[in-house]
């Protein structure tokens, strides 16, 4: 009894073998980390001002954010290196959002008022590239969702919030907010 305890702590502890006295084959090893890299443009134009918002991420890691406001005469560019264990989450994230399945184009007549918004999407992942633009209507549920962890990733890697906004935008979170405030505090 005592052998072949023995015996089966060895086997255990040695793991299995084969006949030939090897170790069994490991499972081949898990292909290379897919680049990744995103390009991401958000423009907001009315009869009075021009709003663009550029994301950049880069296969080597570099996040770069670049605002134009016009009506605001505002640029700012901020730029910064991502750890590669991110990327690879992204990586993730993105093969798993339904994005690359997207139809490449979702447009409509801008707004009668002159008014026109656009976002813009493309991902390059190993050697897929897809691009998705929607212009003038609703965002498609996997895009905004996609779109909305690139911008909050932007602004929680670069420390910025506010300043991806149009003036015109911010005025009007603002207004949201404070109803919301007043709301609440009729309530109590």
């Amino acid at each position: 009894a005592v052998v072949v305890l023995l015996l089966a702590a060895t086997f255990i502890l040695n793991g299995p073998e084969d006949a030939g006295g090897k170790a069994a084959a490991l499972p081949a090893a898990l292909p290379a980390d897919e680049p990744l890299q995103v390009i991401y443009e958000k423009v907001e134009a009315s009869t009075g001002s021009v709003f663009r918002y550029e994301l950049t991420l880069s296969p080597e890691g570099l996040l770069a954010v670049r605002i134009d406001d016009l009506s605001q005469d505002r640029a700012v560019r901020k730029e910064k290196p991502v750890d590669p264990a991110l990327l690879r989450d992204w990586a993730r994230a993105v093969r798993s959002s339904g994005f690359l399945d997207l139809d490449p184009a979702y447009a409509a007549a801008p707004a009668a008022d002159g008014s026109r918004a656009s976002w813009d999407l493309t991902v390059v992942l190993g050697r897929r590239a897809h691009r998705v633009r929607v212009a003038n209507r609703p965002e498609p549920e996997a895009f905004a969702a996609l779109r909305e962890k690139l911008e909050t990733f932007g602004q929680s890697e670069l420390g910025i919030w506010a300043i991806q906004y149009s003036a015109e935008k911010l005025a009007a979170l603002a207004r949201d907010a404070l109803l919301v405030a007043q709301k609440r505090m009729d309530e109590r």
